[in-house]
């Protein structure tokens, strides 16, 4: 014989829970105090500038570059995985 009863889906039910009973077992944290510190707007340190690349211009500087960067992120590239088994 079967069971005429509807099942109930249990995410529905608890999405449909009261919600203020879980409320209960919540704790708020205290607040932490924030040192007070000022940043200053200059641009910097004028001593130590960034060093920058020079400038690519032509296409042999660029395949020369790529070659490079190629060359060394191949170990990071590198296909290490087994070789899938078909079956």
């Amino acid at each position: 014989m079967k069971n005429n009863k509807p099942s109930v889906d249990k995410f529905a039910a608890i999405a449909t829970e009261l919600v203020s009973s879980r409320h209960a077992d919540l704790v708020y944290p205290e607040r932490v105090p924030m040192p007070s510190s000022v940043l200053s707007l200059s641009a910097g340190m004028p001593e130590t500038p960034m060093p920058r690349a020079p400038k690519i211009t032509t296409a042999q500087e660029l395949r020369s570059e790529l070659g490079g960067l190629r060359a060394r992120m191949a170990p990071f590239l590198a296909n290490l995985a087994p070789p899938h088994v078909f079956r």
